[in-house]
């Protein structure tokens, strides 16, 4: 989430509370964001892999 505007971070962790209300974990709720969202966590994760692996985006 770190990788992501405030304004992104902001509604995925909103998605996050209501799936959670609704019986999820925190986990699960989570990957289901992940599932319906690609374009948010997709991107994201990839930059922060890269960012600690030191990999450039060609590789």
């Amino acid at each position: 989430l770190a990788t992501l505007s405030g304004e992104q971070a902001d509604r995925l962790l909103k998605l996050a509370e209501m799936q959670m209300r609704q019986g999820m974990t925190a986990e699960q709720s989570m990957a289901f964001i992940a599932e319906k969202a690609p374009d948010y966590f997709g991107p994201a994760v990839a930059k922060a892999l890269r960012a600690k692996f030191g990999e450039s985006e060609s590789d």
